[in-house]
């Protein structure tokens, strides 16, 4: 019998809350559910939906249907050791839910919570047809699947080069540059913020009169050693502070002594 919902709600975009949780020593888990998904490779879709029809698709769009899914994810899953289960159910207001779970033999488990308000208001029928949805949602997203037409046949990969040479791909390249350019920018901000925090922890150490550049001025005896200091005051020194006014005015102090001991008191 033609269910129309599950048609309607297969393709169309529906609002689904996703949850997931972890229990147990999850690495083996995972490294097992790893190996089943190289070995599980990509699903065919196997059913059209005739609510979508387009001109490249007369016969509805393709999608991979829950049965199709489970019949190719649970024998590689269990090679691993791995338990896949599904549990329908419905949530306090109502709306469907599907609680997936794996598990691996030392016990460890995720536990992926679905639920929608598809079906909210319609029938028994209208309920299993969401619960459907949900299933298929879900066993895509914790096993990470992909899936490609069932007549496919090899022909992704030359598609795949015809989308990489396409003339989009200069545009999909530059705004890539771009996004580099940003990620090179911020690391080079969080650098100099990074660098002026490590200054700032140093500057904290030292009052203005016992800071290494002052005691260096102090000690100045030409004004060509005094003059070198002052590209160290602006590397390292930031304007607007306390130290910084104080090392400019003992710059101007320092000067005028060292005029006047080299000129015999005749410079102010």
């Amino acid at each position: 019998m033609k269910n129309d919902f599950l048609d309607e709600i297969t393709e169309t975009p529906v609002t689904v809350t996703h949850n997931i949780e972890f229990k147990g020593d999850i690495g083996p888990l995972f490294a097992a559910l790893a190996k089943a998904q190289h070995d599980i490779g990509k699903v065919p879709k196997d059913r059209k939906n005739p609510q979508f029809k387009t001109k490249d698709n007369p016969e509805g769009y393709a999608h991979a249907h829950i049965d199709g899914i489970l019949s190719v994810a649970i024998p590689e899953l269990s090679k691993q050791d791995l338990y896949f289960g599904q549990h329908p159910t419905r949530t306090p207001n109502g709306d469907a839910m599907v609680v997936t779970v794996i598990g691996f033999k030392n016990g460890a488990t995720m536990i992926s919570t679905s639920s929608s308000p598809l079906a909210r208001t319609r029938g028994p029928q209208d309920l299993g047809s969401a619960f459907t949805y949900l299933r298929r949602y879900a066993a895509q997203g914790v096993l990470g699947l992909s899936c490609v037409d069932a007549d496919d046949d090899g022909n992704e990969a030359q598609r795949q080069h015809n989308e990489d040479t396409a003339p989009h791909s200069k545009a999909v390249a530059a705004k890539a540059a771009k996004l580099e350019a940003v990620r090179e920018r911020r690391a080079v901000d969080r650098e100099a913020i990074n660098r002026s925090d490590a200054t700032q922890n140093v500057e904290a150490q030292y009052t203005p009169e016992t800071h290494p550049i002052a005691v260096k001025m102090k000690r100045a005896k030409t004004i060509d050693e005094l003059t070198s200091l002052t590209s160290e005051v602006q590397s390292k020194i930031e304007k607007g502070t306390d130290l910084y006014a104080h090392l400019r005015k003992l710059y101007a102090q320092t000067k005028k002594s060292i005029l006047q001991r080299e000129h015999g008191g005749n410079h102010a």
